[in-house]
């Protein structure tokens, strides 16, 4: 998952900051550059330091004291240093209390980024400035934002006739709360004061001459923000005589019409101007030799944090990577390095270190890549990747010693489908390879106890591969999963590691659990020889591998793209739906677990004798029959909306292929009326559905005897009277027919809102849907659909979220035609006679609420939603 570290580029925050200087003239300017152009990158900016503890005491969310010491800071550096060259800042956010409720975890472990600065001397401070050149398409409009201040507390002329000055540490209150400070509560984007701010530590790094500042801010909502900031020259980033720049159009959502940008898609550093034109270059390592002739690496760390048990699988998703470099006749050796633990001293955000950043909660939404780099050349100097624990605890702890285990906090229910985000998130791109759907995998019935045991460790090892992909410079490409076919058991998953793969099928990356060995994925193969070795492991012969990225999956300017989707899980992405009903409707499918079938194995886990041994106590049976109910939902579930190859998700994925396709991007293998037939037979099939399948039906009737046999045996159950023991047997047979009630009835975890959500995916697009000849005749898609969403709005039967998004959908279709305004003005007619007619209040306030969407009024829908 690659992030916008905070949703904000961080060039963005040069534009927005107070506390501006006007501009230099152009001809002092262009001098005081070509001053800086011509500064020592070895001469040491900074001379002494003196960092001294303070008394004072402040809150912290880092581990360990639960509060952190100010310090106060005095340093001399060199006037000339610091005057005659470019320097580079930055602000990596280390840690917050902000809580991001839609990915369950707290906003921290981001890289936002370099922002080409210099010192300039106001009065009795140096500041830090940003000239903005780059942003503005002028040589004179180019308005000097500050970012930092230092007091200047003394000034000493050196017998060399060089000048020191004696400074604090830095200020760079205004830039950070730039950066951080939006209200998280009321969602606005308006900045939120900064209340106090304090450095916690400084340090001057010599080699490279960095300085490195951890400050602390508060904001007015009591929101605690802790950064690491940098500076540092800019020569010490300059790329080396083996690093390649590509130029990228950041207003192209492919990012070039030619070359190697056209053919791959790379990761662009923040957008700038060169003369008049918009640029972005793409971001990635430099692996020019290191400056003893040494080979380059590129080394990563994990915080200490970590149990050790799971630096392997930590090693594994990093160095994962090698099996590329080691394929290319030129390099033939290890580029990526895992390093072990953090050193003790260093920090996070250091510039100087590629981290993991290890979050031991059991539940936290997602993991994500940030990266920090030179946005005039694209080198990259540091990464950092957030990755939870509960990728490993949540598949982990479904199975202990061959029984099911107590329940993770928060059921995992209560996470699905989350799709508000607010606060600092709230402007970052949707990016949803997150972890919710391992517990749901482990859960639905689909592994063994011995795939479920090991599943944790390796979606852990291929969310890190993922991510590190990214901080090689790679973006997603969402048509690696075009190489897959379910019904070859010899298919490869994916042509690239940064699709949106199935996690189950995705295991095929490694040969094992326990190794970082794996299948050359053809299109991650050449694009990270473009990125580091010149593409001289591509040849001519060599396939040009589909792509697309996030940009192209949004885009319906002119038309889409039918094969550029987040969560398509074959050749054929339309072909998934008719699997996905496969699966859930059929007893057996070739190569594949029908819902039937995990059913079945539900039930054989649960009557496993070595489970039923552990049911010792009244409330063992009690916890025995709650997780049964709860297991059977979870797999139906699974199958029905909450996995990405699930019916559900299948349909609203490939809605988008009945809308109008862009001009001569189907490829001639794909057939354009058998890719809308088949989303059109699969979503009048589903929405036919009102009942469970019979062949799961059937696993359910079979199973209950067979657990009620099984849990008689309890020892709970031993010397107990026959009516205790009925009353037991009885309970657990109604747990088994209250799923089916599930399904049919509730309309937040059955039926009901599988059918909301796709009826809600039906709504009007940017791109008109298909009008035109279609096999042997012409077909209107858009009246077929609205005709479907008339259907379920004005069946009164329908559970109230099926008919909240019928009507929000409808009523987007309003002025495109007579014949949609005639269908929503019948629509509307028939909920007036219903509120007129209502002889209950609910009824007559459904009816109300439903109006309004029709009427473009939507106030009062979450009223009847919460009823």
């Amino acid at each position: 998952m690659k992030l916008n570290p905070l949703g904000i580029s961080s060039l963005l925050i040069m534009t927005t900051l107070t506390g501006c200087f006007s501009s230099s003239s152009h001809s002092n300017h262009q001098d005081q550059q070509g001053a800086r152009s011509q500064a020592n990158p070895d001469r040491p900016i900074l001379q002494l330091q003196q960092v001294s503890v303070l008394d004072d005491s402040h809150p912290t969310t880092a581990t360990g004291p639960s509060t952190s010491r100010a310090v106060q800071v005095i340093a001399k550096v060199n006037q000339e240093a610091l005057l005659s060259q470019e320097f580079l800042y930055g602000a990596d956010l280390q840690y917050s209390s902000n809580f991001e409720t839609s990915m369950e975890l707290y906003s921290q472990s981001m890289a936002i980024g370099h922002i080409p600065t210099h010192f300039k001397i106001a009065g009795n401070e140096l500041r830090l400035i940003a000239d903005n050149e780059i942003l503005f398409p002028s040589d004179v409009n180019h308005p000097e934002q500050l970012i930092s201040r230092f007091s200047i507390l003394a000034r000493t002329l050196e017998a060399d006739g060089t000048t020191t000055l004696t400074i604090s540490g830095a200020n760079s209150t205004v830039a950070l709360s730039q950066i951080f400070g939006k209200s998280v509560q009321s969602g606005s984007n308006d900045p939120v004061p900064v209340t106090d701010s304090w450095i916690r530590s400084f340090e001057f790094i010599q080699d490279g001459n960095y300085i490195l500042q951890q400050t602390s801010i508060t904001l007015a909502d009591g929101t605690l923000a802790e950064f690491m900031e940098s500076i540092f020259p800019a020569s010490t980033l300059a790329p080396g005589s083996q690093f390649k720049k590509f130029k990228m159009d950041p207003t192209d959502p492919v990012g070039a019409d030619s070359g190697p940008v056209k053919r791959y898609r790379m990761l662009g550093a923040d957008t700038i101007y060169e003369d008049e034109e918009k640029v972005a270059y793409a971001q990635h390592f430099d692996l020019s030799p290191k400056a003893d002739g040494s080979p380059a690496t590129i080394d990563f760390y994990v915080t200490p944090n970590i149990p050790d048990a799971y630096l392997d699988a930590v090693k594994n998703g990093i160095e994962g990577w090698n099996r590329y470099f080691l394929s290319y006749k030129e390099f033939q050796r290890p580029v990526l390095q895992f390093k072990g633990k953090l050193p003790e001293g260093i920090h996070l955000g250091d510039p100087r270190y590629n981290v993991i950043a290890w979050d031991n909660r059991r539940v936290a939404g997602a993991a994500y890549e940030t990266q920090a780099s030179d946005p005039r050349t694209g080198k990259q100097s540091h990464t950092l990747i957030y990755l939870p624990a509960a990728w490993v605890k949540i598949g982990n702890d479904y199975w202990k010693g061959g029984k099911f285990s107590e329940p993770s906090e928060g059921a995992l229910s209560q996470f699905l489908d989350k799709k508000k985000r607010s606060g600092i998130l709230k402007k970052m791109p949707r990016c949803d390879r997150d972890i919710h759907e391992i517990g749901a995998i482990v859960r639905s019935g689909r592994l063994s106890k011995d795939e479920a045991k090991v599943f944790g460790i390796q979606t852990l090892t291929q969310t890190l591969f993922h991510e590190v992909g990214h901080s090689l410079g790679l973006a997603h490409n969402f048509k690696g999963s075009l190489s897959y076919n379910p019904t070859d058991p010899k298919s490869l998953f994916a042509t690239s590691i940064m699709d949106y793969s199935d996690y189950e099928i995705e295991r095929q990356a490694f040969d094992s659990v326990n190794a970082w060995q794996g299948p050359l994925l053809e299109y991650d193969r050449q694009i990270v020889s473009t990125l580091y070795n010149e593409g001289r492991d591509v040849s001519a012969s060599d396939p040009v591998v589909p792509a697309c990225a996030d940009a192209e999956a949004d885009w319906q300017t002119g038309g889409v793209d039918p094969l550029c989707n987040r969560y398509d899980v074959e050749s054929d992405p339309t072909h998934s739906i008719l699997t996905a009903l496969g699966r859930f409707a059929l007893p057996s499918l070739p190569n594949d677990t029908t819902l039937t079938q995990a059913l079945e194995r539900i039930g054989q886990n649960f009557s496993d004798p070595s489970m039923i041994a552990e049911l010792k106590t009244a409330e063992d049976l009690d916890h025995y029959t709650t997780e049964l109910k709860e297991t059977l939902n979870a797999s139906i579930q699974y199958y029905l909306y909450s996995g990405k190859a699930s019916v559900t998700r299948t349909l609203t994925t490939n809605v988008k292929s009945l809308l109008q396709f862009l001009p001569k991007i189907l490829p001639d293998e794909y057939d354009e009326a058998k890719l809308r037939g088949q989303t059109l037979a699969g979503l009048f099939e589903f929405l036919k559905m009102d009942s469970l399948p019979p062949p799961a039906m059937k696993a359910l009737v079979v199973m209950t005897p067979q657990v009620i046999a099984a849990a008689a045996k309890a020892p709970a159950l031993s010397g107990r009277e026959l009516t205790q023991q009925a009353k037991a047997m009885e309970k657990l047979a109604d747990s088994v027919l209250g799923v089916i009630k599930t399904f049919t009835l509730d309309p937040m975890n059955g039926l009901p809102k599988a059918k909301a959500s796709v009826l809600a995916a039906l709504k009007k697009r940017k791109a008109p849907y298909y009008l035109g000849p279609l096999g042997r005749g012409t077909i209107d898609i858009e009246s077929l659909l609205t005709n479907a969403l008339y259907k379920n709005l004005s069946e009164s039967e329908n559970s109230t979220l099926v008919r909240l998004a019928a009507a929000s959908s409808l009523a987007s279709f309003k002025n495109r035609s007579p014949m949609t305004d005639q269908i929503i003005k019948t629509a509307i007619l028939a909920l007036q006679q219903q509120r007129d007619s209502a002889r209950v209040n609910h009824e007559r306030e459904e009816a109300i609420t439903l109006l309004k969407l029709l009427e473009g009024n939507p106030g009062g829908v979450m009223l009847v939603l919460k009823r």
